[in-house]
């Protein structure tokens, strides 16, 4: 072969021809030609091997999980930025995830932070599944030896791959990472010491590479208001895997409700009829169209042909975000028969059915266990108690106020003794004078008393403290303006819910609270606080509101269709915090308005506080009211001339 010389032409210049010159330029050309174009999947299927510890150890293929197709590609694919999977668990999805590190370390590297739970959440995924596939399926690209990779870093030579859990913040500090994977988010906590959230301390660690960024977030639903179920909800493109029937080829979403097995025989054994169930394999998937019965083998060639697509069956809109469900039935690990033996051992077990909709359906529980219904109201309204009239069995008004940055939602309601109850008057009050007048001041004529000095006023009022919303042109917040308002009147007493995510050990505590305002130029001062139980008061007022004589939540004749709505703007449902399943009392849907909802609970609270249950008898109030008409009219004769007060009421000497 001829050695071209330094001193020799340029290499334009040389004859192209030459074949010591094509041998070379060939030689050159095989060093610097780029990477073959290649997808997330295809890259996983080329260079993956599973650990021995997986189900199907050796060469990976998507082909065996078909829907982890279309997630994998996403996990490359430039023009997405945020990757949701909500799903199932032995479905396949970590799998995928790592399929996309597996492509980045090799064709498009940045730093990666990997977000779990908490610190053992970090150790078991690094010992079970990361490591295990670095030595398998990428070991020549690590930076150093293999022996010396921790639990918590794996450094390649283009990339390095961060792990953080979500209970530590300085574990998710760092100069920035291009990639941010959060892994189980339904686990971690809601916040990591006095910072922010785990998932926005993440999400900002990746802020600084803009449109380069990629985040993502996958984890099985714990509640709907959780992370991934929120993060879903609020993804306009959310796909959904859509396979054929094998018979008629009709495309449509795996469905729970299409999975039916044989009936219980009548009176058998519920846990033995599910576990005959699993033994005879005797579950099938019914098509929602033509009702051909697919067994496991069956559906799995359904898969096989699937795609994914919107929840109605179109080609989604792409976006930067997107969103996937994925659940058990999909996946090639689990039976029809045994999923549909977990089911009926689950009935009657609320926690079991949550578990069920979780982890196997990858969907969100809320089991509904009380609300509150728009005809009961209806119904109460139909009664045609009038307006701003006090019953005659009422001993006591009470009035409760939920603040709003523009004025409040204020509600009257008169107690009788035993927790008799009729709301007489509700509104909106603009400001604090605007409440007073309403809610405070107002004397209301009492029913079956002819004598208009027989009025009655507020004896109490429990009042929002408002969360600390800032009010344009005052002094300070709605919290400030609240405890400055029950500064000018010994009867309103500032209050607040509780806010621990433990149940209290009382369910009303009214308090002496010293109030510091966030303003240094306002000084601190003292005053009462009621702090609030409200779950317990919200189940005190669902259980009068539907008392069955009624009695003991009435409402007057003029309530509208808003007094309904916000009334019922909340139900009782059955979720999981944490490891444990709970009722709580929920919004049913966000941005609903409840506050009229809010006051009735503030005055079941406030009944408790003023003992309306020990209040006189509808016998024993009779009378007092009509000794104090014998006593005025007695009065009333010694008096030489007739005095009235400011407002238009006769006023004795005894009144003094």
């Amino acid at each position: 072969m001829t050695t071209l010389a330094h001193e020799g032409p340029e290499l334009a210049e040389l004859d192209r021809d030459h074949p010591d010159v094509l041998d070379l330029l060939e030689a050159f050309g095989s060093a610097v030609r780029p990477l073959e174009p290649m997808t997330v999947s295809e890259c996983a299927d080329k260079y993956r091997r599973l650990p021995k510890n997986t189900p199907e150890p050796g060469r990976f293929s998507t082909d065996r999980i078909p829907y982890m197709r279309g997630i994998q590609d996403s996990l490359g694919d430039r023009t997405v930025a945020e990757v949701i999977v909500m799903k199932a668990t032995r479905a396949g999805i970590s799998e995928a995830v790592r399929s996309g590190l597996n492509y980045w370390v090799r064709y498009d590297p940045g730093e990666c932070l990997w977000v779990f739970p908490d610190e053992n959440s970090v150790k078991k995924a690094f010992r079970k599944h990361l490591l295990p596939m670095v030595r398998l399926s990428l070991k020549k690209y690590l930076g150093g030896s293999f022996n010396d990779l921790t639990y918590q870093n794996i450094s390649f030579r283009s990339m390095d791959v961060t792990a953080g859990w979500a209970g530590s913040p300085q574990s998710l500090s760092g100069d920035g990472y291009r990639y941010v994977v959060c892994d189980e988010t339904d686990k971690y906590p809601e916040f990591s010491g006095k910072e922010s959230g785990p998932l926005e301390l993440a999400a900002d660690r990746s802020k600084a590479y803009g449109f380069r960024a990629k985040r993502v977030l996958l984890s099985s639903p714990r509640s709907g208001d959780g992370a991934i179920a929120t993060a879903f909800k609020n993804t306009a493109d959310k796909r959904y895997f859509h396979v054929p029937c094998v018979d008629c080829g009709e495309l449509q979403i795996l469905t729970w409700a299409q999975v039916k097995w044989p009936k219980r025989p009548e009176g058998g054994d519920r846990i033995e009829h599910a576990e005959n169930v699993k033994e005879d394999q005797a579950a099938r998937y019914h098509c929602i169209r033509c009702g051909f019965e697919h067994d496991d083998a069956a559906r799995l060639d359904m898969v096989d042909g699937g795609v994914w697509l919107d929840k109605d069956g179109k080609e989604p809109a792409k976006r930067r975000r997107v969103a996937f469900h994925i659940s058990a039935l999909y996946s090639p690990w689990v039976t029809l028969s045994g999923l549909a033996e977990m089911w009926i051992k689950a009935q009657g077990h609320l926690n079991k059915m949550m578990s069920f909709y979780n982890l196997q359906l990858g969907e969100a529980f809320e089991q509904r266990v009380a609300a509150v219904k728009a005809n009961v109201f209806e119904e109460k309204a139909a009664a045609g108690h009038p307006r701003h009239l006090v019953p005659a069995w009422a001993g006591m008004i009470l009035a409760t106020a939920d603040t709003q940055k523009d004025g409040f939602w204020y509600k009257l309601t008169a107690w009788g003794r035993g927790y008799r109850s009729r709301v007489i008057d509700h509104g909106f009050a603009h400001d604090e004078e605007h409440l007073r007048d309403l809610a405070l001041e107002r004397r209301l004529p009492i029913e079956g008393c002819d004598d208009a000095s027989q009025t009655m006023k507020t004896r109490w009022m429990f009042i929002d403290v408002g969360g600390g919303t800032e009010v344009e042109g005052r002094d300070g917040n709605t919290t400030h303006q609240v405890y400055t308002f029950a500064l000018t009147d010994p009867r309103i007493i500032p209050c607040k819910g509780h806010g621990g995510r433990r149940p209290p050990a009382r369910e009303l505590v009214v308090k002496q609270h010293s109030y510091k305002p966030k303003k240094e130029s306002l000084k601190p001062y003292q005053g009462l606080l009621a702090v609030i139980d409200t779950q317990y008061f919200k189940d005190v007022l669902w259980a009068r509101i539907n008392n069955k004589d009624g009695e003991l939540y009435e409402v007057h004749q003029e309530i509208d269709a808003d007094f309904v709505a916000q009334m019922t703007a909340e139900h009782k449902v059955f979720e999981r915090q944490g490891s444990r399943g709970v009722q709580v009392w929920k919004p049913i849907s966000e941005g609903r308005a409840n506050h009229l909802w809010d006051t009735a609970v503030y005055q079941a609270a406030l009944a408790e506080h003023a003992e309306v249950a020990f209040l006189p008898t509808p016998e024993q109030l009779r009378r007092e009211r009509e000794a104090v008409i014998e006593k005025r009219a007695e009065v009333a004769k010694k008096q030489p001339y007739d005095l009235t007060d400011p407002h238009g009421r006769p006023f004795f000497a005894t009144d003094r």
